[in-house]
Parts: C-alpha cells; structure tokens; sequence
C-alpha cells in the first residue's frame, strides 16, 4: 500500500511565516510537522510516499533528500549522532513528487497523484494533521479498510459550538472506536448537525473512491473538488464507509495556530535535551 500526502495549500493562516517556507515544514522545536507525518505513516508499515506539491515547495523534497555538503560538514566538526540522523530521515521510506498544478481542492490533489497507483488501496494523510499515543493510527485505519474492504477515515469529537468548521458525520457505532458513516455533512449549523463526529485528515481510499474522483473531475472542470464529494457519491451509489474514532488527545491540527502551540507544548515535554528546563519553566510562569 503506497501513501498520498496532498501538501499544496498555502497556509495562509500562517502568513508572514508562510510567506517564504511551507507550512509543512514550520518546526515543533526542532522537527518540521511533515517529520512526524511521514514517521507515522512509516511505522504504520507505508514504505512508499506521493507527496503532491507545487513549484513553490521544492524545499520539501530537498528535506527527504541527501544533503552531501552539509553532512560533510557535520562531518568534519564530529557531529555524527547529526549525520546519522540526516541519512535515516532520507531513507525512511521512497519518496515520489508531484506537482498540483492549480489550486483545485483536495479532490485534484489525489487525482494528481493517481497515475501512480496500480488499482490498489491507498492512504491518504494530509501534511499538517498530527497523531500521537500508543496506537498508530494510520495502522488502525489500514486494519478497518482490512475488516471490511472499504473507505475509511479519522473520527474525532468537536465542541457543538465548533461544527461550523468540519465535515460532520451520521454515523452508527459498530465497535469499540469504529463507525459505519451514512452520510457527511460538509460545516452544518449546531441545530443541523448529525452528531459532533467530525472527519480528520487520514484515510484509507479504495479505487472506486479514485474513479469517482475522475469521474468528478474531468479535465473541462475548472474549480475544486473535495475529498467528500467522492465519499458521499460512494455512498449514494450504495457503497460502504468507516471511521475511526480517535480521542481529542491523539490529534493536533497543525494548519491551526491553537493546535501548532499545543503541539509545540507536547513535543517540548517530550524532548530528550529540552524537557526538564521547559517543564521547570512553565511551572515558573505566573498566568
């Protein structure tokens, strides 16, 4: 099973850090967030990658790949722990570039990248969405699809009062964190929305899912195409849909500036060098 890793948006919430550097490539301490994208991915047993980028990101792929000078450098002042560091990042897994060529939604972004699929599953993790706990959760997705030969994607509970903001899931529980979805309501009102379940970005796609990308998205359509709009003609025409419910824990959103400081604060404490100084540190300040 091969990885699609959609990274063309602008992140423009970001600006004016953005304005020069992806979003995806902003450091939690000393990390860039797609790291622990890929890292994820990798351990969940995905060893081949598609990013899909766009000419002002080259920087992304010069980060997966080797960097003689710099190592040479590391090198020459006895910095091999760096050195070794540097070289495994390159070889986690076989990365593949390519390029969305408009900025036509999430929808084209997968199709973009299609060519490189050979009727098979794939999984589709979207650069800035963060998991972490003892459970891999793109592995458990891969499990689910496994289970029942069919889409599947990342659940988590959002206030009422935050709806607005996500695609909102009608869905019934079937297990101990999985759900069969009927229906996906893209940023409903609180009063309209089927429940508080809303869809992150992780997910395992069949083939029929990428034929109903074309099939949305021919050549002559000129605007965006989501993700959803897939998803929901699957379930138009009878086909099946699950969800993985992770807890609000699990999962930052680092396209958002909350969850980029939270997630900034998690890995902070978790740091090998750095956590003891920053949790004395935050003990000390007076809020």
């Amino acid at each position: 099973m091969k990885a699609i890793v959609p990274v063309a948006g602008l992140g423009t919430r970001f600006l004016p850090a953005t304005k020069t550097q992806p979003k995806e490539m902003l450091p939690l301490v000393d990390t860039p967030v797609i790291q622990y994208v890929v890292e994820e991915i990798v351990r969940s047993g995905i060893k081949n990658i598609i990013f899909v980028t766009t000419r002002h990101k080259k920087c992304l792929e010069d980060y997966f790949d080797s960097h003689f000078e710099l190592e040479s450098a590391l090198e020459m002042s006895g910095k091999s722990e760096t050195v070794r560091e540097l070289r495994r990042i390159v070889k986690l897994a076989h990365f593949s570039f390519v390029r969305q060529h408009a900025p036509l939604g999430n929808g084209d972004a997968i199709v973009s990248a299609a060519h490189l699929l050979h009727d098979e599953p794939v999984v589709v993790a979207f650069g800035d969405d963060i998991f972490v706990g003892r459970e891999l959760v793109t592995k458990k997705l891969i499990e689910v699809y496994r289970a029942y030969h069919a889409p599947v994607c990342v659940l988590k509970k959002v206030p009422r009062s935050k709806v607005h903001q996500y695609g909102i899931v009608r869905a019934k529980k079937i297990g101990a964190a999985t759900y069969q979805i009927f229906d996906i309501v893209e940023k409903p009102s609180a009063k309209n929305a089927p429940s508080n379940l809303a869809v992150f970005g992780r997910y395992v796609l069949t083939p029929q899912i990428i034929d109903y990308l074309r099939e949305l998205h021919p050549p002559s359509r000129n605007k965006e195409l989501g993700l959803t709009e897939a998803l929901r003609l699957n379930l138009r025409r009878g086909g099946s849909f699950y969800g993985w419910e992770v807890s609000p824990q699990a999962h930052f959103d680092c396209g958002s500036k909350i969850d980029f400081l939270k997630a900034t604060v998690y890995f902070g404490l978790k740091h090998r060098e750095l956590k003891h100084e920053f949790r004395s540190h935050l003990r000390s300040l007076e809020l």
